[in-house]
């Protein structure tokens, strides 16, 4: 795997990191080389690696590019790849959710594709008589946050009244519920943080604070090791309640290097070397 002098400090960099990374610097290829030599630090142990990214598509690409030096098996044993909201479900949520009064008897995740999300907030619009605006509005709507400008706080309620009572979760929810459970029970993150030696989180500039609530409670039991990675300047989710700012005020936290960034363009040189 072919690197750059950057590359090559941010993957052998022993201690917490955070890491700007501009468009095109080779940040994929970072993240990778940086899980392949994590493993070497867990292959003997029984502790995991958490990489943390944006979409579905990022995590697939990771996943692809794992795939060319591990064995699925392998990888999929010791790194935990995955999206924000899948590890709050997996590792948090779903083994804890009976300890919420809210979701005693279960609970069902409601997705933006799924029919039943479709319908409720059909329902809630024609109910309370908003734009037609305000259907796309309803993925971003946060518990303990003013409901985006098409969707009024009657509004907003009425919808959560109605997953409360019939046991569904939403994306947003499943990090909100997540923080809370994090705050309420400390074993939850000291657990987590027993579990997984790193956590390798990507386009940290688009963290909620919840977000960085359910990290910081992990890293306060100081046993495991982070890399960030993102660009403050490269920030779109600010409507969705990413704060850039959150970056600089997580590394501090956690006593991260931040003197290294990546920089240029190395689209080509990905392509010949991903």
């Amino acid at each position: 795997m072919k690197l750059t002098s950057q590359q090559k400090e941010s993957i052998f960099h022993d201690g917490n990191l955070s890491l700007v990374s501009c468009p095109g610097s080779g940040k994929t290829h970072t993240i990778v080389a940086r899980l392949l030599r994590c493993i070497d630090e867990v292959k003997e142990t029984t502790r995991r690696i958490a990489c943390i990214t944006y979409t579905n598509a990022a995590v697939n690409e990771i996943q692809y590019r794992l795939s060319k030096y591990l064995g699925r098996d392998e990888f999929e044993d010791k790194i935990d790849v995955g999206t924000i909201h899948s590890f709050c479900l997996h590792n948090i949520f779903r083994p804890n959710h009976w300890r919420l009064s809210e979701f005693r008897e279960g609970f069902c995740v409601l997705t933006p594709d799924d029919e039943n999300y479709k319908e409720i907030v059909e329902s809630v619009i024609m109910d309370n008589a908003l734009d037609r605006l305000a259907f796309d509005e309803f993925e971003i709507l946060f518990r303990d946050r003013n409901p985006p400008y098409h969707i009024t706080r009657k509004a907003a309620q009425d919808y959560w009244d109605y997953l409360d009572e019939n046991n569904y979760i939403d994306f947003n929810g499943i990090i909100y519920y997540a923080s809370q459970l994090t705050a309420a029970h400390s074993f939850i993150p000291a657990g987590l943080g027993a579990a997984f030696a790193w956590f390798l989180v990507d386009e940290f500039q688009d963290t909620s604070e919840y977000q960085v609530q359910i990290l910081s409670s992990i890293a306060s039991f100081n046993h495991t090791k982070f890399l960030i990675v993102g660009d403050p300047g490269q920030s779109i989710m600010s409507f969705a309640g990413g704060r850039p700012d959150l970056m600089d005020d997580f590394a501090s936290e956690i006593s991260a290097r931040d003197d290294i960034s990546l920089s240029g363009n190395f689209g080509a040189l990905a392509q010949l070397y991903p």
